[in-house]
């Protein structure tokens, strides 16, 4: 995490540290030293999708695609300079680390109650110096950069540490972060990213960096990262380090799991704290995970998660619940290692099972991946959110059905290619925007623990949200605007249902007798709207 304001005292104190170089000429450098060892920088990713995150939209819930293209970009500059990066993001927050933790969770909480009142009064997007990460940023960038082929490491231990000891043992020609904690450390230079300018790396231009001291915290030396990694290999392990599966690894080992800030309004108690509204999916999970010990019940499972009222002075204590699945829960070395088309079937009824949508099984399973994932999260939330009302449940459904096809240069211009100026931001979308979105880590980790019935690129905000476009749903199905609207004009299929004055995508015959949504229903409801539109 750094030592505060080390970097800017050794930046005025001490002038030679820093030196102003050409990466293409420290990597040409390095090739003929070593024209074995291709040059590498090593990546402290998580103090750095701050300065990555550069589309103008943030509060809306994000602009995935567009995010996605300025990753590649980043990736594709160094390319061109023939450097090769690795990228290492923390996998575990360690004991020792939590009351920091605790306490950054804290001021996060306050900044986004500054953030929605200035949305409440102002129904506009703040200034870049309120700016707050979207929600679960830094869990996407890890499989945004698995995506574009790049090594991704998630660590067992602290980040920095694994950071310092690859890039000494691998002779990197330096290290790239935003951590004051590089400077102390025995290993290879430390860039600074706040000083690089990307566009004139690709131009040979100079960036500034610092060298590292050469001195080493006692007891913190970079070398205890080599051992980090003894121990069983098992396959959740091996799957963790290398961005595979979701917190599958910190469950089975540590019993464990944290989630940080989203941008939730605290004040609107109608919504519950995402927290809350994917427990329930998360305990069927846990019964997956976790063996029964003595007595036929199930370890606890310690959840560190933000929300309203929760001051973090401990973990709740979370107990697995077995989900509805035919014929029992199976195994994890069924779930896990075993072949053949009724395991695939296995799988995948257990996944749905999570969200208690195991009979919509055949449905879903005839629509494309990202959109049968989006289904599974649209009907689970109308199950879990009374509040949700036929407006939001369309505006999400004309989400994904407009979203398709859509590039991310498209997204990034939708005020001037839709000819709509979105004047105003409600503070009501933004939260239910962050809701979709930690929904889908909640997708990842039942497909990892279900072993992996739909790839984990379907699952990913970038197949299926934008959040402009989701701000410009809401807004015009809250407004009461025709489907033809609402859909851009893409209505092949009229025979869609009708309410009073306004036309639905789907209509209250989607809920229950007891009039609440029926996530079966609706699940139902929004196969039949996709396939009538587009199969």
């Amino acid at each position: 995490m750094g030592v505060r304001g080390l970097q800017g005292f050794v930046a005025r104190v001490c002038p030679d540290a820093c030196q102003t170089i050409d990466l293409r000429e420290m990597a040409e450098k390095h090739r003929v030293d070593h024209p074995d060892c291709p040059p590498v920088i090593v990546v402290d990713a998580m103090s750095c999708v701050r300065r990555w995150y550069t589309p103008e939209s943030w509060v809306c819930g994000g602009q995935w695609r567009e995010y996605l293209a300025i990753l590649e970009d980043f990736i594709n500059a160094f390319m061109a300079a023939g450097i090769k990066l690795v990228f290492y993001f923390d996998g575990v927050v360690e004991e020792k680390k939590r009351d920091e933790w605790i306490k950054r969770r804290m001021k996060n909480t306050e900044e986004i109650a500054r953030l929605f009142q200035f949305i409440k009064t102002h129904r506009k997007q703040p200034g870049r110096e309120m700016f707050v990460l979207p929600s679960a940023l830094p869990t996407f960038t890890r499989y945004a950069l698995k995506s574009l082929g790049q090594k991704t490491v998630c660590t067992l231990q602290e980040a920095d540490l694994e950071v310092a000891a690859y890039g000494l043992q691998h002779n990197c020609i330096g290290i790239l972060g935003q951590d004051s904690d590089y400077l102390i450390y025995d290993t290879c230079p430390y860039f600074s990213i706040e000083n690089l300018r990307l566009d004139r790396l690709r131009y040979s231009s100079p960036l500034i960096i610092f060298a590292a001291s050469g001195l080493t915290p006692t007891g913190q030396s970079p070398s205890c990262a080599r051992d980090i990694r003894a121990g069983p290999n098992t396959p959740a392990k091996e799957q963790h380090i290398q961005s595979e599966n979701y917190s599958i690894f910190n469950i089975l080992s540590h019993g464990e799991i944290e989630c940080s800030n989203s941008l939730e309004d605290d004040y609107d108690t109608e919504i519950p704290g995402q927290a809350l509204i994917y427990r329930p999916a998360r305990q069927h999970i846990y019964y997956i995970l976790l063996e029964s010990g003595k007595g036929g019940t199930r370890p606890l499972v310690k959840e560190w998660f933000v929300y309203f009222g929760n001051p973090l002075k401990q973990p709740d204590l979370i107990q697995p619940v077995q989900p509805p699945v035919t014929g029992g829960t199976p195994n994890l070395k069924t779930l896990w290692l075993a072949k053949g088309p009724d395991v695939e079937k296995q799988r995948y009824s257990t996944f749905l099972a999570c969200f208690h949508l195991q009979d919509e099984m055949e449905e879903l399973q005839a629509l494309e991946a990202p959109v049968a994932g989006f289904c599974c999260l649209l009907a689970y939330l109308m199950m879990q959110v009374s509040s949700l009302s036929l407006e939001d449940l369309n505006a999400f459904l004309a989400l994904i059905l407009c979203l398709k096809g859509k590039s991310a240069a498209q997204l990034t211009g939708l005020q001037v290619w839709t000819g709509i100026i979105l004047a105003q931001v409600d503070s009501r979308a933004v939260h239910l925007g962050a809701v979709l979105i930690r929904g889908l880590t909640t997708l990842l980790m039942a497909n990892s623990a279900c072993g992996f019935p739909f790839r984990m690129d379907d699952l990913m905000p970038w197949a299926v949200f934008d959040g402009k476009l989701f701000q410009e749903k809401y807004q015009k199905a809250h407004q009461g605007c025709s489907v033809e609207e609402l859909l851009e004009g893409n209505v092949e299929n009229r025979d869609i249902h009708t309410g009073g004055d306004t036309t639905f995508l789907l209509g209250k015959e989607f809920m229950s007798t007891s009039g609440k949504w029926d996530g079966g229903i609706v699940a139902t409801g929004i196969i039949f709207v996709y396939e009538s539109l587009f199969l």
